[in-house]
């Protein structure tokens, strides 16, 4: 059966094209609240059956993974082709996928750039260590400033040898101001926290960072703790969303 793009099958190729995959649920979330699981799959299998969308199985039973085909890059006038889903790094990149998708509605991150558009800025430009990527780039909002923010999703603690190269390329490149973890664990985010302080005589650039533990992040949102050296704050307070009138759930 033909399909003729509608507004809202546009949207879900441009962000699928942003994100570089998105799992059924995440565009469920994104673009299908409210409806039955019968229609996303529906609308999915139809795009797919017509060329514009690929998709790949995950491990875990019934998790499919959407990316988009080269007649679909055609139609947003994109180039970022995703040859294939890298199934080692699967469930991290979902899940940081899902870090994205909260911060975002949460409203207080804007202009993303993802790791795979990264990777070629980097080989483009030099501005980052294309070994030592972030799983995000944004402008993390406060009330009234924008912070150059990478986004690091960590579901195993890096080599210590690994994380002091992370640490000084950001310290070295001075390309943002804010680098925040999200981890399992408490024992890894201070872990991390302990590592970047121990570095504190050679960050010049003044380059704060802070972690927040990823169910605290999926099951309490804005009200999540951001863990600091020394001290911790709520999300909600940081962002100060309620001086922004920022409705939040």
């Amino acid at each position: 059966m033909k399909v003729e793009l509608t507004k809202r099958d546009f949207a879900v190729l441009k962000t699928i094209d942003d994100f570089g995959f998105l799992t059924t649920n995440q565009i469920r979330k994104l673009f299908f609240k409210g409806l039955h699981r019968s229609v996303i799959y529906r609308r999915l299998k139809l795009l797919h059956e017509n060329r514009f969308l690929r998709f790949s199985a995950g491990s875990e039973k019934g998790l499919y993974v959407w990316r988009l085909s080269q007649k679909a890059l055609k139609a947003i006038g994109s180039d970022n082709f995703i040859k294939a889903i890298n199934h080692n790094t699967l469930r991290h990149d979902c899940i940081s996928n899902d870090v994205r998708i909260i911060l975002q509605e949460l409203g207080i991150c804007k202009n993303w750039i993802a790791s795979h558009a990264l990777i070629r800025k980097a080989k483009d430009e030099s501005l980052i260590d294309s070994n030592n990527i972030p799983d995000w780039l944004c402008s993390y909002l406060k009330y009234e400033t924008s912070v150059p923010t990478a986004i690091e999703v960590e579901l195993n603690m890096k080599s210590k040898k690994r994380l002091e190269s992370t640490i000084m390329n950001y310290y070295n490149k001075k390309v943002v101001k804010f680098v925040w973890y999200f981890v399992p664990t408490k024992k890894m985010g201070e872990s991390i926290n302990q590592a970047f302080h121990d570095f504190a005589p050679l960050n010049t650039s003044k380059i704060s960072h802070g972690y927040t533990i990823l169910d605290e992040l999926k099951n309490e949102k804005e009200k999540a703790l951001v863990y600091f050296n020394n001290s911790s704050a709520s999300i909600e307070k940081l962002s100060e969303l309620k001086k922004r009138g920022k409705k939040v759930a």
